[in-house]
């Protein structure tokens, strides 16, 4: 074949080699495998299972080569043509993580909050509401979760975690549209083994995880049983009640059993259960209007606007959730090829109590209660890897929720001070315009309680060619039908005087909705070299409409599907005989009718905005300097921005207050061109491990230093410059003593070491325009622990 053809000739293969090189030079490179930090002197693991992580030894300075199942089979990274990161366990382990949100400050573009059941990637995701799915999927062990809420629940003995950016329909379906967070937990094994870590900390951190596997009674029917319980302590102060708050307590146990029937036919069964318990953190006031202060001040003297973990309080926050989740898995294989079939289930429960008015008096407050419960079963094909390469898939999903959200205003005893006779009077007066007097001294109440239930199937398919010997060429295609159902009642107490006047109304709502949607995806990846690929993947995602759980009228309780449409070009491989593995991806994303949440004074109303895009980039690399030396780093940039979106709720400081009771003039706000909330332009991550041996007690001394930094990003969707962080890093220490044979490891961890105080979220105060409150993270936590391992 000619040299001037797609062919396998030295001119072609020179041009992709230029690009690909070109790229490297342009960044930091970045980490592969931040994700799996091998020991350059710890022998390799033989795994079997899929889910486990699988390593090789063919570079010289001993980094292991990283294989994922983001595409449902075994595959090196280098392989796979989708913008990703990964973090190994031993990772997770060595940085001190203990937490998804220190997890994901180490991935580009991706941000989580654990506690607020929000994940976003390269600013897409979903705010917190009921009834309202993850623009990001959640998968744990192959299955697919309906709810954000569980991602808690997969750092329970974990063993990868995996981010997949830009939306993967075709393979992980329609809540898939933004990325999808993958989470690999530890299976059973042949090989007997156990581990357990002991931690304590201040604030009476305490922290218990073990994790025993091995046969049972035959050498083919394997077990592992991991249990962990993690306690925080108070470290807020509610100066209203002089009680100490924010402990958090989370326990959970999961078994796993894996019977190895015949030769060719494996099954994998799962139990767990969760729960957890948490009065903390909680949202302190960061502006006053002249009004809220008249109301508040009284009631405690000590209200102030600084983010110091003082809080005021009436009634303190309290979440509850407990949850029980099973799979179990069948895998035949039919020859070279397998069949698996996935069944899961999962039911939780979720209560949480919130002081809506921020303060000690009793203006608002807020009880959400919810139960869910999920049901899939999943049946795909696989075949042998070669040149030819196929998967096919049936899904069904179905999930009920059931709940309510109950809101309590002005519930002041009768008879009250001044402030409840004359001061709050007159300035609820002066923002409704009343024509008569108004007492505040009998509570109002509106109560909303909803059950939905939500039915998807799906088939799917994907397959992969080599055109050439270097050359592959993947396609495919995803049909999925879906169906929700509702039925959602709102109540107002009688007399409503303030909800009435702030456009809440008593009403039932019985729909239903039906979406059809088709997926495909597109990608074409090239080995350069025999260490370094580059790709191209074109890829559309999608996420149905539905109902919002905080609608306060009939016109805010349905909004409309979104969808995204993106293109990535990247390249993955190492250097240096494998001293350096690198990943470094470009991509430019579109989303059409997105939906977006946004507080127009008394709740937060789900409509689409008109269109949006994002374009950037993201790189990650480890680096192997010398045998006692790890580093490790990650980048991502982002822009961006709304491309038409008019009818934006304005913020606070913009309307006046009459205007914030009623949503504004939709009209007035026009955000088009404006950047994207829960999107920082840069975030940088960079990582060492320092390894000194001690001959003489047979240890290794460990270093484990990281750094996270990200840009401003704007915490509201109202881009309300008040509700914005400024750019901030945080420092997280770890020091270890760790025996050479690794049976022991006793390690110091501090995070957040300079004592940052950052807002993580910001909202508006209902009532008193101009007053916002901010959630900010936690303070500088030192955790002595102990691990031993058998």
């Amino acid at each position: 074949m000619s040299d001037f053809g797609i062919g396998h000739g030295p001119i072609a293969r020179a041009v992709l080699l230029a690009a690909c090189l070109s790229v490297f030079a342009g960044q930091a490179i970045a980490q592969e495998g931040a994700a799996q930090e091998a020991e350059p002197e710890a022998a390799p693991k033989a795994v079997e299972q899929t889910t486990q992580e699988e390593t090789t030894r063919d570079a010289p300075a001993g980094i292991d080569e990283i294989v994922v199942t983001a595409q449902h089979r075994k595959q090196v990274l280098k392989d796979v043509p989708i913008s990703m990161s990964v973090i190994g366990g031993d990772e997770i382990r060595d940085a001190g993580i203990i937490s998804m949100d220190d997890v994901a400050r180490r991935v580009p573009n991706v941000q989580i909050q654990g506690n607020r059941d929000s994940v976003f990637i390269r600013g897409f995701g979903s705010a917190s509401n009921a009834l309202v799915e993850s623009s990001v999927g959640l998968t744990i062990d192959g299955i697919t979760y309906g709810r954000v809420g569980y991602i808690r629940e997969g750092f329970l003995d974990i063993s990868r975690f995996e981010v997949l950016r830009g939306p993967q329909g075709t393979l992980y379906g329609k809540n898939a549209v933004a990325g999808v967070i993958n989470i690999i937990t530890g299976d059973p094994e042949h090989e007997a083994g156990a581990k357990a870590k002991f931690a304590m900390g201040d604030y009476d951190q305490k922290q218990i995880d073990a994790a025993v596997w091995g046969e049972l009674f035959s050498p083919k029917l394997m077990g592992r049983l991991t249990v962990s319980q993690h306690e925080l302590g108070n470290y807020i102060e509610n100066t209203t009640t002089d009680k100490q708050i924010g402990e958090t307590k989370t326990r959970g146990i999961r078994g796993k059993l894996l019977f190895e029937v015949t030769p060719t036919i494996n099954v994998l069964a799962s139990l767990q259960y969760s729960d957890q318990y948490t009065n903390g953190p909680q949202g302190e006031l960061i502006t006053l209007s002249p009004e809220a202060e008249l109301v508040y001040r009284p009631f405690d003297p000590d209200t102030d606007t600084n983010l110091d973990y003082h809080v005021q309080r009436d009634e303190d926050a309290e979440r509850s959730r407990d949850s029980y989740t099973g799979y179990f898995k069948a895998d035949v294989e039919l020859g070279d090829w397998v069949l698996t079939s996935l069944s899961g289930f999962t039911t939780s429960n979720d209560f949480y109590n919130l002081d809506g008015d921020f303060s000690g008096a009793p203006n608002v407050t807020l009880q959400l209660d919810e139960e869910y419960n999920q049901y899939s079963q999943e049946f795909r094909i696989i075949s042998p890897p070669g040149r030819f390469e196929f998967i096919a898939g049936l899904y069904l999903f179905h999930a009920t929720l059931e709940g309510g959200n109950d809101t309590k205003a002005f519930n002041y005893d009768e008879g009250g001070s001044e402030i409840v006779n004359v001061i709050l009077p007159s300035i609820l007066q002066s923002i409704y315009n009343f024509d008569s007097p108004l007492s505040p001294t009998q509570a109002e109440r509106t109560t909303a309680v909803f059950e939905q239930s939500t039915t998807a199937y799906a088939i799917y398919g994907q397959a992969s060619y080599e055109v050439l010997d270097w050359v592959k060429v993947e396609a495919g295609l995803r049909l999925n039908y879906e169906t929700k159902d509702i039925d959602y009642y709102r109540t107002l107490s009688q007399p409503s005087v303030i909800f009435t006047a702030g456009g809440v109304e008593e009403f039932q709502y019985i729909d239903d909705r039906t979406e059809r949607d088709i997926s495909p995806k597109l990608s074409v990846i090239a080995d350069v070299t025999e260490q370094q690929s580059v790709y191209l993947t074109l890829a559309r995602g999608y996420k149905a409409g539905g109902f919002s759980a905080a609608a306060v009228n009939p016109d805010e309780i349905t909004f409309e599907p979104e969808k995204s449409d993106t293109i990535e070009f990247g390249t993955k491989g190492s250097a240096f005989g494998g001293a350096l593995r690198a990943n470094f991806s470009l991509f430019y994303m579109m989303f059409d009718d997105l939906q977006v949440s946004n507080y127009n004074g008394s709740s937060f109303v789900i409509s689409n905005a008109a269109s949006a895009t994002a374009y950037g980039l993201e790189a990650d690399f480890m680096l192997f300097p010398a045998s006692w030396l790890i580093l490790n780093g990650a980048a991502g940039y982002n822009h961006a921005t709304y491309d038409e979106y008019k009818n934006a709720v304005c913020p606070s400081t913009q309307l006046t207050q009459n205007d914030i009771f009623t949503g504004g003039n939709p009209d007035s706000c026009d955000i088009s061109g404006k950047r994207l909330a829960k999107a920082p332009r840069w975030n940088i991550s960079l990582g060492a491990r320092i390894s000194l041996p001690i001959d003489q007690i047979k240890a290794d001394l460990v270093f484990t230093p990281s750094w996270t930094w990200q840009s401003k990003i704007y915490l509201d969707t109202d881009l309300d410059p008040i509700d914005a962080q400024e750019a901030y890093g945080l420092l997280g220490l770890n020091l270890a003593l760790s025996d050479q044979d690794g049976m022991w490891t006793a390690s110091i961890n501090v995070s957040n070491a300079t004592d940052e105080v950052y807002k993580y979220a910001s909202v508006d105060v209902p009532v008193f325009a101009g007053t916002h409150a901010a959630f900010i993270g936690q303070p500088r936590l030192v955790l002595g622990a102990f691990e031993i391992r058998f």
